[in-house]
């Protein structure tokens, strides 16, 4: 299977298709290009966001997750009486695995942010963190990363 951003403006889908044998069929899917979530941002919701505000109210990160999941995405209840998510950032409705583009998680960390504000957590506004880790070459991103991706849930990480 091929998967390809096209350029705006480009003949890379028509030239793709052009070069096609004609004798066989093919399903061809055209979505709307979304920017993904990264690890960096994934990374940073965790240990500059969720870590603080479960470490104020005394519970799990995991939990705090949890709980911000619902705040912002709503709560269906579930057969036993209780209530989850209704999405999670990795996860759709249906508990189909589905990663939160770019842009929902970029909301979805505000929402974190403007609840820790509410509750009085402090968090390390952008400029704290160490802004060089975008100049950095891959290698050195990677072990930049590393302790923060290593306190990550396993499920978390990807």
């Amino acid at each position: 299977m091929k998967s390809f951003v096209i350029p705006a403006g480009q003949q890379s889908l028509l030239d793709f298709l052009a070069q096609l044998d004609p004798k066989k069929r093919y399903r061809i899917t055209v979505d709307d290009y979304k920017k993904s979530r990264s690890l960096g941002l994934n990374a940073f919701h965790w240990t500059t966001v969720i870590t603080p505000i479960a470490d104020f109210m005394g519970e799990s990160p995991e939990d705090a997750h949890r709980d911000l999941c619902g705040s912002f995405f709503g709560w269906v209840d579930t057969p036993l009486g209780g209530r989850k998510p209704r999405r999670t950032t990795t996860k759709n409705e249906k508990g189909e695995r589905n990663v939160l583009d770019w842009e929902v998680m970029t909301n979805f960390i505000h929402h974190c942010q403007q609840i820790a504000a509410e509750l009085g957590v402090p968090l390390l506004d952008y400029n704290e963190m160490d802004i060089g880790f975008l100049e950095r070459p891959r290698e050195a991103k990677t072990n930049f990363m590393a302790p923060a991706l290593s306190r990550l849930p396993t499920w978390a990480r990807d």
